[in-house]
């Protein structure tokens, strides 16, 4: 009984000394600067004086039977919600209309895509199949 109680000592205090170890690790590890972060003399350098509000960005939109829904800079929105002071007033497949008075914007998912070229194609060249 006395061996077995002794094991069971030594492998808490073992088990108490790795932990304490693993942390110690740790609480060096976070305290170590991001080796591939740029040097502070290469990043941009903001003057703290008013700039214009960075512009909106559509980010994503999801469209379901029974929901639709965009992620605006990183705040997801349905139609009727505020980005800002403008108000969502449609989604689309690839935009969404805001509204703020009598002012309207549209916010294009990807507004570099022509999909008015892409319309133009023929059915062989989008489903893979080859002319003869």
């Amino acid at each position: 009984m006395a061996q077995h109680l002794s094991k069971t000592i030594k492998r808490a205090t073992i088990a108490t000394i790795y932990l304490m170890a693993i942390s110690a690790m740790t609480a060096g590890a976070q305290a170590l600067p991001d080796p591939t972060r740029p040097p502070a003399a290469l990043q941009k350098q903001t003057p703290e004086t008013d700039e214009a509000p960075a512009a909106l960005q559509l980010q994503s939109i999801l469209i379901s039977p029974k929901r639709r829904v965009a992620t605006i800079s990183g705040q997801i929105v349905h139609v009727g919600d505020k980005v800002g002071e403008a108000q969502v007033v449609k989604i689309t497949e690839n935009e969404v209309v805001l509204r703020n008075g009598k002012d309207v914007q549209t916010l294009k998912l990807l507004p570099q895509v022509d999909r008015k070229a892409e319309q133009g194609r023929s059915n062989s060249t989008r489903t893979g199949s080859r002319p003869q």
